[in-house]
């Protein structure tokens, strides 16, 4: 795959306006014709409606079927921080996205909310908005939330990652999920893990089996079980591991 500025920049050369539409469009986590048809005509009125099938069909998009696209999220990115750079756009951009998607599920709508939250410096709603989403995380009847959680953290900017309410629902979701990628706990020290284990934990958890045994030197090593001269713990099975 060429570079995420590469392929920017062709298109920009291609059709500056079909760039300027891609910038509006990559606040949506799916893009469906229909966006794309409502912010050029609401957005960029007298701009032709051939740049909706250069944004559609060109480089940028990563997956599309004939309902839905959905950008690289290299290029994503970049779109965004452009977009946040023009606070009116923004407010533009979403106004259009929450009318054309008001009838789609609500865990797409409100992690399109929380990237319009983080993009326009709305930190103190960004941080309610994800109290509120690790309160129903911690509901059992809602299982689907953490494999969301893991990917809707992932979109939002690196430097909103690092809020604790942020830090908090990546650590919740993680021990909820199968392979939950390392990136995600990045932000999260070793002492904030133990804090919140308890009370971020599933009431009902897996365990897992480790050992544990004294070398000279009163040197603690953890090891696999059934290890020479270890005994064996049963420790929540989190990710990572946490005493």
């Amino acid at each position: 795959m060429k570079s995420a500025e590469r392929l920017l920049s062709e298109l920009q050369g291609h059709s500056p306006a079909a760039l300027r539409l891609a910038e509006h469009a990559s606040l949506a986590t799916r893009i469906e014709p229909e966006l794309l048809r409502e912010l050029r005509i609401d957005l960029m009125p007298g701009a032709s409606a051939d740049i909706e099938a250069d944004v559609w069909n060109s480089g940028l998009i990563e997956l599309r079927n004939p309902v839905s696209a959905r950008f690289h999220h290299e290029v994503q990115t970049l779109l965004r921080q452009t977009l946040a750079t023009q606070p009116h756009r923004l407010q533009e951009t979403w106004q259009v996205l929450d009318r054309v998607h008001r009838n789609r599920p609500s865990i797409i709508r409100l992690e399109e909310r929380l990237v319009w939250l983080g993009l326009s410096n709305k930190i103190d709603e960004l941080r309610q908005q994800l109290q509120s989403v690790i309160s129903t995380l911690l509901d059992p009847s809602r299982p689907g939330l953490a494999p969301w959680a893991v990917r809707a953290i992932q979109q939002l900017p690196d430097d909103l990652r690092g809020l604790e309410e942020t830090r908090m629902l990546a650590f919740g979701a993680s021990i909820r999920v199968d392979n939950a990628p390392p990136e995600l706990l990045e932000n999260i020290a070793p002492d904030e893990i133990a804090r919140w284990a308890e009370w971020l934990k599933p009431q009902t958890m897996d365990s897992v089996t480790i050992g544990v045994r004294m070398l000279e030197g009163d040197v603690l090593e953890f090891c696999p079980p059934n290890q020479p001269n270890s005994h064996s713990l049963q420790i929540p099975r989190t990710f990572p591991l946490s005493l």
